[in-house]
């Protein structure tokens, strides 16, 4: 249970930081929503 529980941690992180990294805050939007119909191209550059 406690292995689930850290990796629950690890994953709400890594999403918190996305968020600050890409949108500048925090917002209700799921990335594939965002990015739905984007290339690739568009993604990284």
């Amino acid at each position: 249970m406690g292995g689930v529980l850290i990796l629950g941690a690890v994953w709400a992180a890594g999403y918190l930081w996305f968020q600050l990294a890409v949108y500048q805050s925090f917002t209700l939007y799921s990335v594939n929503v965002v990015y739905a119909g984007m290339i690739s191209t568009e993604l990284v550059g």
